[in-house]
């Protein structure tokens, strides 16, 4: 079998073919890469240009709660296929104010999140009014239309690659037949018309057409290929301005803000429909061919004007500076506006352009929000109790001045921080706090102790979530209850008391009937018994037995000392009972002349009876000395109501001698009575621990007391102090010089002669 050759102009042919299709190859995977890379890095800029485009289109309807409008410019946006999600936040009102997702079919639907994926190109900007971020956008573009357009890319590029090689192969065919084949036929034919006549008469036509062709060949393939480039070029800038063309004119038709352009001396050379509808014109066209002094027309403050004109030529450029202005009809209105001074080459101002917007109804909302705003915070500060409104991370959002008095904290150290961390007593009701917000109902804490400056307070808390539609805050309020819950202990301890005394009362009465039943018996016994009487006489001689020798057996085995012992703790029982009768009886503030010497015995012997184990005094154990001057002025005084402040009086020295009795070999309390002028002077003193200097000044304070809890109501000497200065005119008060125990000292006036007076126990 022969080896196949190929003919010169086969093997010419397939080797060009082979090298242009390796080229054509070469170069057609280098223009797919770079068309794929180009089209996806005009999609990341299309992406991020539509995100800030749609970021301060987005910023007036947030700022005025126009979700409606918002969801409309986020539905526009989606008219480029490009666009797989939009999503909007409100960060003042932390929602979401809008939010479409284009699913495969391409439908658009709502959507609240944002899904990662790698097909998608994530991109986002915050949404900023004023230099005051109100939002954050967050968009997501697709590239399922990039890899179609790669796709379309790689089949054109694959068509025109095989387009080229079909063409070149036909070329190279002609041209091989035409300029190579034909040569080389006239020199086979030459050679054979040589051989065949042996003459080299016949020449062969000179040909140089070759070289020719192949260096006008490399050229026009040089000149074909920076033709295709920059034709590329050409069509990529004009489609690049095609599409920035569109979008800016979309953006200047459709804001919202009014966009102008004016000349340097005020006159407005463009404006859009936005512009026309702020200022109350028809139409962009009427605004350009009235408004040819913007100062004078529109303003309505002339050098608020002139003073921005003088700071654009300063810094070429103003912002969101407040002004009012005028529309067509003469309505006067609030807007901002921003200005930027445009220079030409020789920095010349060629124009200014403009944004304004009308804030009417936003500044007087605004203005409206703020008057109920510091209404509500006045309401607060108003109120006495604490109030601190928290959000569901227990972080504080409001305060009122009680709250900030609390904490000793201001305002602005307040807000942000944990509650736990401003009040550390919070923590424990941290429990009860989380509770309410995470069932949503109102829990109120009853007396909550807690230690203030070393005392124990009480409080009540009230906690109440505050929400719409989805979990706000709570709203916690606290009241010092303590002079609250003391008076409540107070009334029922009193209503107690009473109920004792009713008992008492009711006792003594009942015991009164059995005493005087012995003290009578007993007082029978003892007459029975003296052999004097003539009675005794005549029953002993009648019975034959020796009266006087039944007196000496009596006294020998000391019955009648028993008897008589009989008949005085029969009496000390009855003086007792009748002094509780005394105390018990409802004081009708019956002023009546009183001497102080015989209402103190009362006193200490109504005391005397009294003793606690609970609270572990006991007057027995207490020596008590009086110390009456004769001289001594008989007062007007309501007996009960000075009994019941000297017993208090005594009590309370009881109970300091008992605290400090181990360190008392013997306990001492001591009554006096002197004369001061035209006055009767009281002290009770005692020698126990005294009152420290920190307590001197609050023992008369209600509900202030240095006793143990559930051992005293600390209102004795307030009450005390009451019946003195109130009801008799007179003045009580602890010496603060004394300091071997506590002495507390009462002075009353001395009672007016009258005929109609007579001393109380006489």
């Amino acid at each position: 079998m022969s080896k196949f050759k190929p003919t010169t102009r086969a093997f010419i042919n397939l080797t060009l073919l082979l090298v242009t299709t390796i080229v054509m190859l070469v170069f057609g995977i280098t223009d797919y890469i770079r068309e794929k890379n180009r089209y996806h890095d005009e999609l990341n800029v299309l992406i991020e240009q539509t995100t800030k485009e749609l970021a301060a289109s987005l910023a007036l309807p947030i700022w005025n709660f126009q979700d409606d409008q918002s969801q409309k410019i986020i539905e526009n946006a989606f008219f480029n296929e490009d666009i797989a999600t939009i999503l909007v936040h409100d960060s003042l009102s932390d929602r979401i104010v809008a939010g479409r997702m284009r699913l495969p079919d391409g439908s658009i639907v709502p959507t609240d999140r944002i899904t990662l994926s790698p097909e998608l190109i994530l991109s986002e900007a915050p949404i900023v009014l004023t230099d005051r971020q109100i939002g954050h956008i967050s968009l997501q573009g697709t590239t399922h239309n990039l890899e179609a357009l790669a796709r379309k890319a790689l089949v054109r590029i694959t068509v025109t690659i095989a387009t080229l090689n079909f063409t070149l192969f036909l070329l190279l065919n002609i041209i091989l037949k035409r300029f190579i084949d034909a040569p080389l036929i006239r020199i086979e034919k030459f050679a054979r018309e040589v051989s065949m006549q042996g003459t080299t008469s016949t020449s062969l036509t000179e040909d140089s057409f070759l070289s020719e062709m192949n260096s006008l060949r490399q050229s026009i393939v040089v000149m074909v290929e920076r033709l295709q480039e920059q034709y590329d070029a050409l069509a990529e800038s004009q489609k690049k301005l095609s599409i920035t063309e569109t979008r800016y004119r979309d953006l200047y038709e459709n804001a919202l803000a009014g966009i102008f352009r004016m000349s340097p001396t005020g006159g407005i050379l463009t404006a859009n429909s936005a512009l026309a509808g702020i200022l109350g014109y028809s139409s962009p066209a009427e605004v350009v061919s009235t408004i040819s002094d913007i100062r004078n027309q529109v303003f309505t403050e002339k050098e608020l004007f002139d003073r921005l004109m003088a700071r654009l030529d300063e810094n070429d450029l103003v912002t969101n500076h407040r002004i009012l202005f005028k529309k067509a009809d003469g309505e006067e209105r609030i807007g901002t506006l921003a200005l930027r001074s445009i220079h030409d080459a020789e920095d010349q101002q060629k124009h200014i352009d403009g944004m304004l917007h009308d804030t009417t109804e936003h500044t007087m909302a605004e203005r409206k929000l703020r008057e109920a705003h510091a209404f509500t915070q006045e309401i607060l500060d108003s109120m006495p109790s604490v109030v601190i409104g928290i959000d569901g991370k227990g972080r504080i959002t409001h305060c009122n001045k009680k709250a900030q008095e609390e904490t000793g904290c201001t305002a602005d150290e307040l807000l942000g921080k944990a509650l736990t961390e401003k009040l550390p007593r919070m923590k424990t009701q941290e429990a009860s706090i989380i509770s309410a917000l995470r069932e949503r109902k109102t829990i109120t804490l009853t007396n909550q102790p807690h230690e203030e400056n070393g005392a124990s307070r009480l409080e009540s808390i009230l906690v109440f979530p505050v929400y719409s539609g989805e979990l706000r805050g709570a709203v916690i309020r606290i009241d010092d209850v303590t002079d609250q819950a003391r008076m409540e202990e107070l009334i029922l301890q009193t209503e107690k008391m009473m109920s004792v005394g009713g008992l008492a009362a009711g006792m003594a009465h009942e015991i009164n009937n059995p005493l005087a039943g012995i003290l009578l018996g007993v007082q029978n016994i003892i007459r029975r018994l003296e052999p004097e009487m003539a009675g005794n006489k005549k029953l002993a001689e009648q019975l034959g037995f020796d009266l006087y020798s039944m007196g000496q057996y009596l006294e020998a085995r000391g019955i009648r000392n028993l008897l008589f012992g009989i008949k005085d703790s029969g009496e000390r029982a009855a003086r007792i009972v009748s002094n509780m009768l005394s105390f018990a009886r409802q004081s009708q503030s019956h002023h009546m002349v009183t001497r102080l010497d015989q209402l103190m015995d009362k006193c200490i012997e109504l005391a005397s009876t009294d003793y606690d184990l609970k609270k572990k005094y006991d007057f027995k154990l207490i020596t008590i000395e009086r110390d009456y001057a004769p001289d001594t002025p008989e007062v007007m005084c309501s007996p009960q109501e000075l009994e019941q402040v000297m017993l208090n009086l005594l009590k309370n020295a009881a109970y300091a001698l008992n605290s400090d009795y181990a360190s008392k070999a013997n306990p001492r309390i001591t009554v006096r009575l002197r004369k001061d002028h035209d006055s009767a002077h009281i002290e009770v003193e005692d020698n126990g621990p005294g009152i420290n200097e920190k307590n001197k000044r609050q023992v008369f304070e209600p509900f202030f007391t240095t006793k143990q809890p559930g051992e005293g109501t600390g209102l004795g000497l307030s009450v005390s102090y009451f019946i003195i200065t109130r009801n008799h005119n007179g003045n009580i008060w602890l010496d603060t010089e004394y300091r071997n125990g506590a002495r507390f000292c009462i002075t009353l006036p001395a009672a007016q002669e009258t005929s109609g007076s007579q001393p109380a126990g006489a």
